[in-house]
């Protein structure tokens, strides 16, 4: 049996993840559920003889001498997964994630009055041509997703030069219109500081940033939407108004400064939620959109904390704060009462 094997069998089997444990049989995550193979448990070396062929001696030794974790990528009958090795007390084990090359499209996403409204919002914002955008939400919330179709619907519709940076890869990118490289950091780039140097000198008009997570990754997104680039990032918060706290917040006092590089910069803020449909099985998007405008950008620089009643008094722009979004899909019968009532009383 070889990995490329058990590779072939999460993609016949639609696996999100393959295991491979010391002390268990192999096991795929079907649509949720973790399952083992009908196969025998694994040795600590049969799991490094199934890891062999793919890793570097350097990497082998590594993981043999339970000297630190190996994350490598293997492509298997065209699908790409990434891959951890970890030291456990049993032995050696690994994970793969299929990376899925399908991207939502806007219209997946947003295909259903009233949700039509959003996506018109959000396809004007991918004929932007400068300025950081930020999608927001808590974990879960299927920001990453959002994000990404974004800016695969510019690499669908527009001929542009992209470059996506991220600590992982959550979707495979490939260039349609546009022009789409990906940059892993730590693989690809040594850093994320390095990263955006490339992107200011590579000819790049947008650039994925992914999650924010420090000063000098929100420093280095608004250099690059100052510097004439269309960014797009990812943030953990709940609501545009936290969200706008946080990137402030992450600087040091005095903020006037970065506030006003902020206002100056920052062309939207969405901030999603995923809730339980009550028309039919799954799940909707509601969005909270907040969008450049004088007063949106002078509350900014002022470090006016609640943005909501901008939002609500622009409505007619595009913008709709997260009650004005969840009372339409009330309205429409997509989710109830019940379920708006408890997304309102926990929202940023």
């Amino acid at each position: 049996m070889e990995l490329t094997d058990l590779l072939a069998l999460a993609i016949e089997e639609d696996a999100s993840d393959l295991h491979i444990i010391t002390g268990q049989p192999p096991a795929l995550r079907v649509g949720g559920k973790l399952t083992r193979q009908d196969s025998p448990v694994l040795s600590t070396e049969e799991v490094i003889e199934l890891l062999r062929p793919h890793v570097s001696q350097d990497q082998l030794e590594m993981i043999s001498a339970h000297a630190g974790d190996v994350e490598l990528f293997i492509r298997c009958n065209g699908r790409l997964f990434r891959g951890c090795t970890f030291r456990e007390f049993a032995g050696v084990g690994a994970a793969f994630r299929q990376i899925p090359q399908h991207i939502p499209t806007l219209n997946e996403l947003y295909a259903t009055s009233p949700e039509q409204q959003v996506k018109d919002t959000l396809q004007a914002i991918t004929r932007m041509d400068q300025g950081l955008v930020v999608v927001a939400g808590p974990s879960g919330s299927g920001k990453c997703t959002t994000a990404a179709g974004l800016v695969d619907t510019i690499n669908r519709e527009c001929c542009k030069r992209i470059m996506v940076i991220d600590n992982v890869m959550d979707y495979e990118f490939c260039s349609h219109n546009s022009i789409v490289t990906q940059h892993i950091i730590g693989r690809d780039v040594a850093s994320f500081n390095q990263a955006a140097f490339t992107a200011m000198n590579a000819d790049a008009n947008v650039v994925y940033v992914g999650e924010l997570l420090s000063m000098e990754m929100m420093r280095l997104a608004l250099g690059l939407a100052e510097t004439g680039h269309l960014v797009f990032a990812v943030l953990n918060a709940n609501g545009a108004s936290e969200a706008i706290e946080r990137m402030s917040e992450v600087f040091p006092e005095p903020r006037d400064t970065i506030r006003r590089i902020l206002a100056r910069n920052l062309v939207a803020v969405l901030s999603q939620r995923l809730l339980k449909r009550s028309d039919k099985p799954g799940r909707v998007a509601v969005l909270e959109v907040l969008l450049k405008s004088a007063r949106i950008q002078q509350q900014i620089a002022a470090g006016e904390p609640d943005f909501t009643p901008a939002i609500e008094a622009e409505s007619g722009t595009g913008m709709q704060s997260m009650e004005q979004a969840v009372n339409k899909l009330v309205g429409a019968g997509i989710i109830s009462a019940e379920t708006a009532a408890a997304v309102l009383s926990h929202r940023g």
